[in-house]
């Protein structure tokens, strides 16, 4: 059986020790951006194939586009609907991306 071949975008040294499959469900959440002003206007879901365990037992998430370990940790959609990014955890999709816009607003609101 051959190797599955995942591309890893890393800018230092990440060992992975185990890849397993995940369930479905799981999916990576980043921000659609407005070119014109930076600002956050709408979100974009990849889902997750796999979870890659490094050599301390850390879980990242596999996409079809691989695994990125450089930033922040992303956002994670669980299958029960919340939302966890590591740092933080939000009730829904919904939550998050609210979260998400009032952050690329300065903390301002815009009522």
């Amino acid at each position: 059986m051959n190797p599955i071949k995942i591309p890893v975008h890393s800018s230092g040294a990440v060992q992975i020790a185990t890849i397993i499959p995940t369930q479905s469900g799981f999916s990576v959440l980043s921000t659609i951006e407005d070119v014109s002003d930076k600002s956050v206007c709408g979100l974009a879901r990849m889902p997750v194939i796999a979870w890659a365990f490094d050599d301390n037992g850390f879980a990242y998430p596999v996409t079809p586009h691989g695994i990125d370990f450089n930033g922040p940790l992303p956002a994670i959609l669980y299958p029960t609907g919340e939302v966890d990014d590591s740092r933080q955890s939000w009730n829904s999709e919904s939550d998050w991306l609210l979260s998400q816009i009032h952050d690329s607003q300065g903390g301002r609101d815009e009522s």
